[in-house]
């Protein structure tokens, strides 16, 4: 079976299910506050190298010295999704 959805159709379904899944996100007390590079670049859809680049945007952590781990708050990650 298929079904033919105007782009209009399509961009009205797909804005529901983000705004559903970002609720579903935010509602969810298991999730760690603080993520890794890795995790922060999954929550934007955006390649790990990137999210290096574009990382001072956002509230982190960073660790001791040069080489330090960064840790970044999910809650502001999630606002800019």
């Amino acid at each position: 079976m298929e079904i033919e959805l105007s782009k209009s159709c399509m961009d009205e379904l797909a804005y529901k299910v983000a705004k559903i899944l970002k609720r579903e996100l935010k509602n969810n007390d298991d999730l760690p506050e603080l993520v890794t590079t890795a995790e922060a670049a999954k929550i934007l859809h955006v390649t790990t190298d990137y999210m290096r680049t574009i990382g001072e945007r956002f509230p982190r952590v960073k660790g001791e010295g040069r080489n330090g781990r960064v840790l970044y708050v999910r809650s502001a990650l999630l606002e800019h999704y």
